[in-house]
């Protein structure tokens, strides 16, 4: 089930947070107004859905995934081993993309 939504003070703060945080990581510019961190992002959306995939879990039950989600390129389909909505075939996907762009 999907978690309810914090409160508007809640949001607010936040967003201030983020806001605040950016501002010292980003150069100031009109053309670049909404920036983040991509894995960052990603990883907290998944955390809250509840499909962050377990990456040291799988360096122990399967050491060459573990490696490719470790030292591979970030791609959406990792997003799919755990969680709602898992999708068996997605081990072939990222291996496939992970052997594509370096030997792991």
């Amino acid at each position: 089930s999907i978690p309810p939504l914090p409160s508007a003070k809640a949001m607010d703060e936040d967003i201030y947070r983020r806001a605040n945080k950016l501002s010292h990581t980003y150069k100031p510019s009109s053309r670049h107004t909404i920036q983040c961190d991509y894995i960052a992002y990603m990883d907290e959306l998944a955390a809250t859905i509840g499909c962050r995939p377990r990456v040291f879990r799988r360096l122990v039950t399967d050491p060459r995934l573990g490696l490719a989600l470790l030292f591979g390129p970030a791609v959406p389909p990792q997003y799919r081993l755990d969680g709602p909505d898992a999708w068996s075939g997605v081990r072939d996907e990222i291996m496939h993309v992970s052997r594509g762009s370096k030997k792991v």
